[in-house]
């Protein structure tokens, strides 16, 4: 199999290294604008079936340098740029798959599937964990009822560290947790206020799995995230009322804070005679991603010392005639990720090993 890999950045560097490793690659194009960073990754993996080049994302003609002649076209690079890449793809002939989606332009995006059938392609969204692994659980279920009512997304995530440290481009991440969440009800798309939606649910097995946490229900709240968006387009025919995505982060008090500050505003203010956009500087002062041989560092030399994840997806449903609930958890730690594929996080690895099966 010939992979075009476009963007190289911290899912992109984890892609790449279980591509490399599996015996069915044979080749792996790794794209990126950054050709330093892509070099870089070359050179830390050592192999003869990765090769390197200088992209820019958002021209399709450019993409088709590299994506001409592939199996597939893997797009790791941000959501933001996910239609010229699908667009590239289908003109190179090649299969395409990302990990997360644009929601103003999920629609769009679906628009090209009748020109993949037609080519006899295929095309997959938002292949990661979230995005992703979240949606095949629902589909799992979904496929063992008569009917789907509602179907609740869960995350509970924890990160032990010495000093801070990112595992999601802090772009994709501020601008999720700012954007109005979406949930699905009653049969329409509605938008809730970010932080709202706060209760106590109560995660299956969350002590069992990890014992330290004391309990298994956690706070969680309204987040922007792709699978209402996903679940209320295609489980409405079998009677889908409801679906949302919360999660249970340890801090989103001070993301509110934040949030409410005005610190992720696009509108530039006036700061002493100087015209500053908020978002430009919450960014700037954000950690940023690192290289995985830096992750790998961080992890051996006890700075990053934990990252756990849990998510749950809650279905249900009728079957006979009967009310019945599916619920399909899954869960990682760093320990796990690190020894799989070293420097990968629990995050990235989450996220690729969907994308990479």
């Amino acid at each position: 199999m010939k992979i075009a890999l476009i963007g190289a950045g911290v899912q992109g560097q984890v892609l790449c290294a279980m591509f490399v490793a599996n015996p069915d690659v044979e080749e792996v194009r790794v794209a990126d604008k950054r050709l330093d960073v892509a070099e870089r990754l070359a050179g830390y993996l050592k192999s003869d079936k990765v090769s390197v080049h200088k992209v820019d994302a958002s021209d399709v003609e450019d993409l088709l340098k590299v994506t001409k002649g592939v199996d597939v076209v893997v797009n790791a690079a941000l959501p933001w740029l996910n239609i010229p890449i699908v667009r590239a793809a289908l003109k190179s002939g090649a299969n395409y798959l990302d990990l997360a989606s644009m929601y103003e332009t999920i629609d769009e995006q679906l628009g090209y599937s009748d020109e993949y059938r037609k080519a006899g392609l295929t095309a997959v969204m938002g292949m990661g964990v979230s995005p992703g692994l979240t949606d095949v659980l629902a589909k799992y279920a979904a496929d063992r009822l008569d009917h789907v009512y509602e179907v609740r997304v869960r995350l509970y995530g924890e990160v032990k560290s010495k000093e801070p440290i990112a595992f999601w481009s802090p772009e994709v991440a501020w601008d999720d947790i700012a954007c109005p969440p979406t949930v699905f009800m009653d049969g329409k798309f509605k938008t809730v206020p970010p932080f709202s939606g706060v209760e106590e649910y109560e995660f299956p097995n969350l002590v069992e799995v990890f014992p330290d946490v004391g309990s298994n229900k956690k706070t969680c709240i309204y987040h922007a995230h792709e699978e209402p968006h996903y679940m209320g387009r295609f489980f409405k025919d079998k009677g889908l009322r409801y679906a949302d995505f919360k999660w249970a982060p340890a801090n989103w008090e001070v993301q509110k804070e934040i949030v409410e500050m005005g610190l992720t505003s696009t509108e530039p203010i006036d700061v002493d005679g100087v015209k500053v956009v908020p978002r430009d500087v919450l960014i700037k002062l954000s950690p940023k991603t690192l290289f995985i041989e830096e992750y790998k560092k961080k992890i051996e030399e006890g700075i990053l010392v934990d990252q756990r994840a849990y998510g749950v997806v809650d279905v249900k449903g009728e079957k006979g005639g009967k009310e019945v609930r599916h619920l399909l958890w899954f869960y990682m730690t760093l320990k796990k990720a690190h020894e799989r594929v070293p420097g990968s996080t629990t995050t990235s690895y989450l996220t690729c090993t969907p994308a990479s099966t």
